[in-house]
């Protein structure tokens, strides 16, 4: 009895065992150096006392919102819309507004808050990267009144 013969050349199950371990070890690399090129921003580069500033932000913003006055920040007509109540509105106008981009920290701006009569202020969205954008109001003062909103632009 003779065995019979192994043809010559040709794909068998060795060389797509060896394929498939080329293509993972491809793909593992790949993604190690496209994970190696992304830029991460450091939000805070204080981490410390960056915790302590978002404790101080809960105890303002559990301040604002036991006022039951209705603050709003809103994306309306192409404007990111700060609506005040009337009665806070000489409080609000000493405050400064925090355009906040989480994903680029170079894009980040601060605004002082310019309120009309009717205690809103209007800040043209034209003016932003599209993105995610974090406005924060913060009035200093006495009370410490504090509002935060996402906004998807």
């Amino acid at each position: 009895m003779s065995t019979p013969p192994t043809p010559k050349g040709g794909f068998n199950w060795g060389h797509g065992m060896a394929l498939t371990l080329v293509l993972f070890a491809a793909l593992i690399i790949g993604l190690a150096v496209g994970t190696f090129q992304q830029n991460i921003d450091l939000v805070e580069p204080d981490y410390a006392e960056s915790e302590e500033r978002y404790q101080d932000r809960q105890k303002r913003q559990g301040r604002t919102e036991a006022l039951g006055a209705s603050f709003a920040i809103e994306y309306r007509d192409g404007d990111i819309v700060i609506q005040t109540p009337a009665a806070l509105s000489p409080a609000f106008s000493q405050g400064e507004i925090w355009l906040y981009k989480p994903d680029n920290q170079k894009l980040d701006r601060r605004i002082n808050i310019a309120l009309d009569s009717e205690g809103t202020m209007r800040i043209p969205a034209e003016t932003l990267v599209p993105g995610v954008w974090k406005v924060v109001v913060d009035v200093p003062g006495a009370q410490g009144y504090y509002a935060v909103e996402s906004l998807y632009l």
